[in-house]
């Protein structure tokens, strides 16, 4: 048999990308060393708004004009990104979008590996929010 202790108490094992209330892409630690994040230092930012869908494309090309900069979480528990003016320059509520999302790796023809996750549409949800019907409390 070969027995290894199980070491990984109090952390997060989330292979997912995450939204933040704060406007921050989360890449948790799974998501960052099962991708070897580490070996990149920018993400270009890519987003469809046809499909809602947000792409990532990891890239040391210090010459790409439009990159973010990887930061690295300083208890080593991956990395991130700062991106306000991505939602405020796409008009997405960041308050609809925050949350843990499923990414798939699709290879597309001009940009190479992206990383991609699906928004929920914004419109749906306003519209489930706009349909809550209230009573007026008895007095």
């Amino acid at each position: 048999m070969s027995w290894q202790k199980f070491i990984l108490l109090k952390q997060r094992s989330v292979n997912k990308i995450s939204i933040t209330a704060s406007s921050t892409f989360n890449f948790p630690r799974k998501f960052y060393e099962d991708n070897s994040l580490s070996n990149f230092k920018y993400v270009v930012v890519y987003y469809d708004k046809d499909v809602m869908s947000i792409g990532f494309n990891f890239t040391n090309n210090e010459q790409e004009k439009y990159k973010f900069t990887i930061q690295k979480n300083g208890k080593g528990y991956g990395g991130f990104i700062s991106a306000t003016s991505f939602f405020k320059s796409n008009d997405l509520d960041v308050t609809i979008c925050k949350g843990r999302h499923d990414w798939s790796l699709q290879e597309i023809e001009g940009i190479g590996k992206l990383f991609v996750i699906k928004l929920k549409n914004q419109s749906q949800e306003t519209t489930v929010v706009s349909n809550i019907q209230t009573q007026q409390p008895q007095t």
